[in-house]
């Protein structure tokens, strides 16, 4: 629920995302991601690294609306590329 303004946000800035559920450590856990795939996002100067860096700016700005403070911005400094196989 939590991430749903979140998802939103960033889909008014131009980024669509979907939010995804996993396990970790035995905990039930919700991300967001980016609908769209990249190829790199370590590279500095490729499309992945230009998103990631989009993302965090963006999520810099990210003020929570009423009822949802408990999300803090200070959280998007933590965002990461993730390897994944199609």
């Amino acid at each position: 629920r939590d991430l749903e303004p979140v998802k939103e946000y960033f889909a008014k800035n131009g980024i669509e995302t979907k939010i995804v559920s996993r396990m970790s450590r035995g905990r039930q856990m919700f991300f967001l991601v980016t609908a769209e795939m990249f190829e790199n996002t370590v590279k500095p100067g490729s499309d992945g690294y230009q998103m990631l860096q989009k993302i965090r700016k963006l999520g810099a700005g990210y003020k929570a609306p009423p009822q949802f403070e408990s999300f803090a911005p200070h959280l998007f400094s933590d965002a990461y590329g993730e390897k994944v196989s199609q």
